[in-house]
């Protein structure tokens, strides 16, 4: 039976299994507000909610992991650092205070982005499907487009979890003209430690390629 902590990607292709039926109970996300200094936030609501707040598209979350140790014998097994550990308390904050709660979590395989997203999930709390990848710790913007892809078309926040140049090579790659200029210039120049890119979904994601959303802000929360 399918949990929402969701097997990692090798083990379900060995049990050939796909994504599970998502919970008739959809979520759909506000208009967005302006939050603190300017930046934009999308707080979720459920549909049984009382209506009246216009619905908006879903949003992709581009998150690079936490500051990591560099004193294990293999980089895919590099520890998050102490510094590392508060950076991902005060990111999973900073999202949560933004009303940003992922339901699908695409995450690198690597330690150090899987500790990354355990200290931030104890912040933001939900419910989310979670992959872990051997592609997106291996791979380049192709890997994360194609994981990207295959989420349920339901999905109203995907979070990646990953590591430099790869997700500020991806924001780049998803956003579509007319995106915020500042957040394009810090994509391009490459994401900090535990910072992350918002970008507002104008297709499907099984479309989802060059263009294929709006990126609305960047985010390197304070220690």
């Amino acid at each position: 039976m399918w949990t929402a902590a969701c097997m990692p990607w090798a083990e379900q292709a060995q049990a050939g299994q796909s994504w599970p039926e998502r919970s008739s109970a959809r979520l759909t996300r506000t208009a967005p507000t302006l939050g603190h200094n300017g930046v934009m936030t999308y707080p979720l609501r459920s549909t049984g909610e009382p209506p009246g707040e216009e619905a908006v598209g879903p949003i992709l979350v581009l998150l690079r992991h936490a500051r990591a140790s560099t004193s294990e014998w293999s980089d895919a097994a590099r520890q998050l650092s102490s510094e590392g550990r508060i950076q991902s308390e005060v990111t999973g904050r900073r999202l949560a205070r933004d009303g940003i709660v992922p339901d699908v979590v695409l995450c690198s395989s690597s330690a150090r982005t899987r500790q990354t997203w355990q200290i931030i999930s104890r912040e933001v709390g939900g419910e989310p499907l979670v992959r872990y990848s051997d592609e997106l710790y291996r791979g380049y913007v192709p890997e994360v487009v194609d994981a990207v892809r295959d989420v349920p078309p339901e999905s109203m926040c995907v979070m990646v979890v990953g590591h430099n140049p790869t997700v500020s090579a991806a924001a780049a790659f998803f956003a579509a003209p007319g995106s915020e200029p500042e957040a394009t210039l810090r994509v391009h120049r490459g994401l900090a430690t535990s910072s992350y890119a918002v970008l507002l979904q104008t297709a499907p994601w099984e479309e989802s390629g060059p263009g294929s959303a709006i990126l609305t802000t960047v985010v390197k929360p304070r220690v």
